[in-house]
């Protein structure tokens, strides 16, 4: 894999491609941990929550890409894109879900109903 700075990111010189994927994993990690504490009472902020998730895994994606791209093509690489496109996958899901949420809190709203 290389491991040369990652080109076009500001303080890259001093970070490696690896390093800056792990890091923006790891930060995304975080993200996940906090987004099981968001309140899904309601159907608009289950789709709210369900926006979010497919946000993580869009970024989950971009992540696997970065690291897809670098380097000579080999095992890791090969994980990185089947990585990315499951994260993609996993993203498209959540939107859907999301707009079936909204779906329903509108049609819930017509009626009256919360």
């Amino acid at each position: 894999m290389d491991r040369s700075p990652l080109p076009g990111v500001a303080g890259s010189s001093k970070v490696d491609t690896a390093t800056l994927v792990e890091r923006g994993l790891r930060r995304l990690l975080y993200a996940e941990i906090a987004w099981h504490d968001m309140p899904e009472r309601t159907r608009e902020e289950r789709a709210v929550k369900e926006d979010r998730r497919a946000e993580l895994y869009a970024r989950e994606a971009r992540w696997f890409g970065i690291l897809s791209r670098v380097g000579p093509y080999d095992v890791y690489t090969s994980a990185a894109i089947r990585a990315q496109c499951s994260a993609e996958r996993h993203a498209e899901t959540w939107r859907e879900f999301a707009e079936q949420s909204r779906s329903l809190a509108a049609r819930g709203a017509l009626r009256g109903v919360a």
